[in-house]
């Protein structure tokens, strides 16, 4: 049966798909995978087993159904994983339909395709190795097809300088081919998830903290912004009874004459949202970021890919707002809540005008929080979907940054205070060596800000429950690192107790920064600026000249290698034997025993040993009778002799 020659290449390429899909686990549903998993597992058994393979009628049979499942549990929304999951379908349908060599070098071909389809959705280092691994035995195999009576091992080992040849041309196709735009738009990509929602409802939460994925970083140009940093990027300033929810006018710009604060680079990872991250009210002089009325920044071409772009700090603007619209930001549901309005009526201070004394009445809320035993906790209670807010303060009395956001602004409101939720990021980690701040989804963070008659202020509630919290990253955070490690689960971020973990983490966060940097964000405008700073003037014609003439450089000594690999294929005695007829200077020879004929005229006194070379290089290649180590010993030797009477010669 054919399976049993070609078990290697067919249980190679099952572990590969089962890897991919592995890759693709966020992005493929479980149906989709579990799916995949058993024709792999059920096909290889069954062509392991059987006496023959997989009728016609049995792979169209497995081929619609299972189209149908990938279709039915997809639907036609998400038609980019609809098509990865389907080619990944084909491909494993293709493996199970193998009868021949042939077959399986033509799955050799498509796998080169679909194994590139991780890089829609991910780009990341850890990601590209694997991906690059699965290319390794990929090729094996296919170099294995062409020999298959040899060792996979063995051949899997001359795929090596092949694709390390490869590895400089890419490099210099990444560097030196222009850096189109893209020409079409991923359909429904499903993107990486985000700490941060739209909506803040954290009375449904019952874990903070559960992803230790990057969210940003932030490249400093001189000294870092000081502590706390608030990372702004969406504002809800409307309440629903339950969540607060984004403001309508997040997509609108607004322009912001100059600035007068600190500049800094952000390299935002990809995210399902075009809100983006800024300290304090800022403004972007780059391409496609606009900002709003609320001082945050959003991408106006939202892309699904690593974005970087630079901030400016910007004055906030003073304001003036109509009734209408201060209505709006008092708004609150009609009913709802009846204990928390009625305690916001005893922490209310007026002032002699009868207006709301906003200092006082921070400072009555604070005490309130800070004397009733309000705690600080990464995991809360789940509380019921009527009056959350009056269990929260009334009751439970636990809860993170999103509970106490969410209850002071709702406090506040009641009160006359225009408010609003502030959701974004706060702190991170700062990498001293390279001078930027890495900030990740656990760090995600819920504030508050209220108008003081012309600005927008900002406080934030859990100052006063968890003050240091305000320092550093959450995962820095000495009092809540027994929750941090429960929420996040197995991970470095977790396990950065054990100094060798910890230094291990911090070396892949540098490695990752770099890969980020220098080739996930090595777009055109990075591309110009480094050739026009490498060649000056007329960097275009330089550059294509130096890549040509490197391409071509590589090629000659990739050509070289192919030669002195055949030369070191052929076996010692006739290497050795090559050498020895180097030194014939007659042209008339046409046999290696001819040669050494006319050598031993040429060199008389050597012509005992090689006579004695002669006779058992006859008895070698044509009675295949060994080579002794004594023989090839004594042929260096004479060798040597003839090199030190050539060089006498001259």
């Amino acid at each position: 049966m054919y399976f049993k020659q070609s078990a290697p290449a067919q249980v190679t390429f099952a572990l590969m798909y089962v890897a991919q899909l592995g890759l693709l686990y966020n992005e493929l549903n479980p149906v989709t995978l579990a799916l995949n998993a058993v024709i792999i597992c059920a096909g290889m058994l069954f062509k392991a087993k059987a006496a023959n393979e997989f009728s016609n009628f049995s792979l169209n049979t497995m081929a619609l159904a299972g189209s149908a499942t990938i279709l039915f549990s997809f639907g036609l929304s998400q038609n980019l994983n609809l098509f990865v999951a389907l080619l990944i379908l084909a491909c494993v349908l293709k493996l199970m339909q193998a009868r021949s060599r042939v077959m399986l070098q033509q799955l050799a071909v498509l796998n080169c395709f679909s194994l590139c389809l991780v890089f829609l959705f991910k780009q990341d280092l850890l990601t590209t190795l694997a991906v690059l691994l699965l290319c390794f035995l990929n090729f094996a195999v296919l170099a294995w097809l062409q020999k298959p009576t040899a060792a996979i091992s063995k051949v899997s080992m001359q795929v090596i300088p092949k694709l390390l040849f490869a590895l400089p041309l890419a490099a210099l196709m990444l560097l030196l081919l222009p850096r189109l735009p893209s020409f079409w738009q991923l359909p429904n990509a499903k993107l990486a998830q985000t700490g941060l929602a739209e909506n803040v409802d954290p009375f449904q939460i019952s874990q903070l903290a559960n992803s230790d994925k990057l969210a940003f970083r932030v490249e400093w140009q001189d000294k870092p912004k000081l502590e706390p940093l608030y990372w702004r990027a969406i504002v809800h300033d409307r309440f629903d009874g339950n969540a607060w929810l984004k403001s309508r006018w997040m997509d609108t710009p607004q322009f912001y004459p100059s600035s007068n604060g600190a500049k800094y680079t952000v390299i935002a990872e990809p995210s399902n949202l075009p809100w983006l991250f800024a300290a304090d009210w800022a403004k972007s002089p780059s391409r496609s970021i606009s900002s709003n009325s609320f001082g945050t920044l959003f991408n106006d071409s939202f892309t699904p890919a690593t974005q970087t772009y630079q901030v400016e700090e910007v004055a906030q603007l003073p304001r003036s707002y109509l009734n209408w619209q201060l209505a709006g930001l008092l708004a609150l549901p009609a009913e709802g809540n009846p204990q928390s309005r009625a305690l916001a009526k005893t922490l209310l201070r007026l002032t002699e005008s009868e207006q709301p004394d906003i200092a006082a009445t921070l400072t009555n809320l604070r005490r309130y929080f800070q004397d009733q035993g309000f705690s600080y906790t990464l995991s809360p209670p789940t509380m019921a979907a009527e009056d959350n807010i009056d269990q929260f303060l009334l009751n439970h009395k636990r809860g993170f940054c999103g509970h106490y956001a969410s209850a002071s602004a709702f406090l506040l409101r009641v009160m006359g205070i225009p408010s609003r939720v502030v959701s974004g990021y706060l702190g991170g980690e700062f990498i001293a060596a390279k001078n930027y701040t890495a900030v990740y989804q656990y760090d995600a963070h819920a504030w508050v800000e209220y108008f003081d008659g012309q600005y927008w202020q900002a406080f934030d509630p859990t100052a006063w429950i968890a003050p240091e919290r305000l320092s550093g990253s959450l995962s820095q955070t000495r009092s809540l690192r027994e929750e941090f490690v429960a929420n996040l689960g197995l991970s470095l971020a977790g396990l950065s107790d054990y100094q060798a973990l910890a230094w291990l983490r911090a070396k892949l966060e540098e490695i990752d920064y770099r890969w980020t940097r220098w080739v996930i964000n090595f777009d055109g405008e990075q591309q110009h600026g480094l050739l026009e700073n490498l060649f000056g003037n007329n960097w275009q014609t330089k550059a294509g000249l130096v890549g040509i003439a490197l391409m071509l450089v590589l090629s000659a000594l990739f050509l070289w290698y192919l030669q002195k690999r055949q030369d070191l294929t052929l076996p010692l005695p006739v290497r050795l034997c090559q050498q020895l007829l180097a030194f014939n200077s007659s042209s008339v020879a046409t046999t290696p025993i001819q040669g050494l004929t006319d050598l031993s005229v040429q060199y008389p006194e050597l012509k005992p040993q090689i006579e004695q070379f002669k006779l058992a290089y006859t008895l070698y290649r044509y009675n295949n009778q060994a080579f002794s180590e004594t023989q090839t010993r004594n042929l260096k030797q004479l060798i040597k002799l003839i090199k030190t009477k050539e060089k006498s010669k001259k």
